[in-house]
């Protein structure tokens, strides 16, 4: 956090000097898939351990991502930091007349990084960039369980932990210039190393949160005028 927030001090720096072309704030969306093998891998054992039948009615599907990000713009690259958003889960349920059975895992995380992105075609407004983010992945993971029969409560359960791992993403970004607007598109593939396991306080589990997947969005952003323009 704090060579984030030095980074930042760092890029507004050189914004007031005028040593870059541009700066740039945007915010990019769109759908995200995750790995999450250790997840599924639990949900498939405890399907199995069940002494009735349950539907898994999803399962770590992909969803949408939100991030924020803020660049300075030279001649042939782009360098800055960036902030993103995501969260998946799963359901086991069993519903009849004699009773209810749910097992909720919801989990979500902060990915913090640096971002880079070289020129790759420049045309009128038409921008290609070869791009690549690298960062820390912050991870909050809660369980919730309950099985009522008959109107009593026979198992409620939950569970709380965290994880902390690193993340690379290279991608491919196209954009389209409108004044200071500019609007694009970006392609690439999240891949979370390290692989640590979840953790409460100080003692690891046996699982680990996979963020690793494809990442596909859309973006917007307003490009501000260097101060020697």
């Amino acid at each position: 956090m704090k060579h984030l927030i030095s980074f930042c001090i760092v890029l507004l720096v050189f914004v007031r000097l005028g040593y870059s072309q541009t700066f740039e704030l945007g915010i990019e969306s769109g759908i995200a898939t995750f790995d999450m093998s250790d997840l599924k891998d639990k949900n498939n054992s405890l399907q199995k351990q069940l002494p009735f039948k349950t539907e898994m009615t999803y399962n770590f599907p992909a969803y949408v991502y939100y991030k924020p990000q803020a660049l300075l713009n030279f001649k042939r690259f782009s360098v800055g930091v960036s902030l993103s958003f995501q969260s998946t889960g799963s359901r086991l349920s069993r519903l009849d007349y004699s009773g209810e059975y749910v097992y909720d895992m919801l989990i979500k995380s902060w990915s913090l990084g640096f971002e880079g992105a070289a020129v790759l075609f420049a045309k009128n407004n038409h921008n290609i960039q070869l791009a690549l983010g690298a960062g820390m992945v912050l991870t909050d993971f809660n369980s919730k369980g309950h099985l009522t029969l008959y109107d009593s409560v026979l198992v409620n359960n939950e569970a709380s932990l965290d994880g902390k791992n690193m993340y690379v993403i290279p991608s491919v970004r196209y954009s389209y210039s409108l004044k200071s607007l500019k609007f694009g598109v970006n392609a690439g593939y999240f891949r979370q190393f390290w692989n640590n396991p979840f953790f409460i306080q100080d003692y690891k589990l046996s699982i680990k949160p996979n963020w690793s997947g494809f990442r596909l969005g859309v973006f917007v952003s307003y490009v501000f005028k260097s101060v020697n323009d």
